[in-house]
């Protein structure tokens, strides 16, 4: 497949209220920087977002000549997935976009927890080579346990981040994998990344490796290129010049405690909206301590320190 500048590019992404102003930025810096593309955005939300907060995204996308389309999922009668944790439902909307655009074959799925600083014009028109979708790999912290792999049975070099997946949805429609993800939840007992787990398993051996500037998570730049699957070569250019930084930590680029080289670009985008508070958040003795060690370190000291304000009643 090669792209022109008359074809439209498709991106879906999807949001609920508090995560609006993300998807304001990831918004923003896509058509900042495919100002020569034809897109349209397909926007995928939830109850908690209004009439306002879409208009407000609409006109982003209208200053720079795309289209935006949105889809209230709560109104339609899809399988009911559980909410996990901090994921909500918001997760498993990527898994129906085959049946949300029916007549779409190609779709680009972006987190909105994402900054692009480049043209993805490349990503969108590569082949596939008869993949039904394309993504990055997930490298795995290593001090992360690996016991949710060996129960999805999938090796951690065959791992994928579904945060970036580009997706060929008339394969989707004739492999029938819309069903086979929905049976594959119904069957799970591991949703440890609900529907990362669930897209690795169903996918196993079916997507093709994208590089990692592609999806430039926090690992890349917090571990060792010999702890992760790419070449020295495509880990220095994500490393120097991502065109997509994927913010995958609990703490995103408007939190203290977020210490990603990228996260400077990101306020400044938000500022530069004037879309909601600017200002950093989460600042606090104990996360100016936690944030002063390693990562690794900081995690198991979060964690003891809420362990002992459970223990003195103290609210967390």
């Amino acid at each position: 497949m090669i792209t022109t500048l008359t074809e439209t590019m498709h991106v879906a992404c999807a949001a609920n209220k508090g995560y609006l102003h993300y998807a304001a930025v990831m918004l923003s810096s896509l058509l900042l920087h495919n100002a020569r593309s034809n897109i349209s955005i397909h926007f995928l939300h939830d109850d908690s977002v209004n009439s306002l907060d879409l208009e407000k995204l609409s006109v982003i996308a209208s200053r720079s000549k795309a289209n935006f389309y949105s889809y209230n999922i709560d109104s339609h009668n899809y399988y009911q997935f559980p909410e996990i944790g901090r994921f909500g439902k918001l997760a498993w909307y990527r898994l129906f976009l085959a049946e949300i655009l029916p007549s779409i074959q190609r779709v680009l799925y972006l987190d909105v927890d994402i900054i692009i600083r480049g043209s993805i014009s490349d990503m969108w028109g590569m082949d596939l080579e008869g993949m039904p979708i394309a993504a990055v790999h997930n490298p795995i912290y290593p001090y992360m346990n690996r016991h949710f792999l060996r129960s999805i049975c999938v090796e951690e070099s065959e791992y994928f981040n579904s945060g970036v997946i580009l997706m060929d949805l008339h394969h989707w429609r004739e492999g029938n994998y819309g069903q086979r993800l929905i049976d594959c939840v119904r069957n799970s007992t591991e949703l440890h990344l609900p529907d990362q787990n669930i897209l690795n398993i169903v996918f196993k051996g079916l997507w093709k490796p994208l590089e990692p500037k592609w999806n430039a998570q926090n690992s890349i730049y917090e571990m060792k290129g010999s702890e992760m699957f790419f070449s020295p070569e495509a880990l220095q250019e994500a490393r120097e010049s991502p065109v997509v930084v994927h913010f995958i930590s609990h703490y995103k680029p408007d939190h203290y405690r977020c210490k990603h080289p990228f996260r400077g670009e990101f306020r400044r985008l938000l500022a530069s909206l004037e879309w909601a508070d600017s200002s950093v958040k989460g600042v606090s003795i104990e996360n100016i301590v936690v944030r002063l060690f390693p990562e690794s370190f900081g995690w198991r000291l979060e964690k003891k320190i809420a362990k002992y304000k459970r223990m003195l009643g103290i609210e967390i």
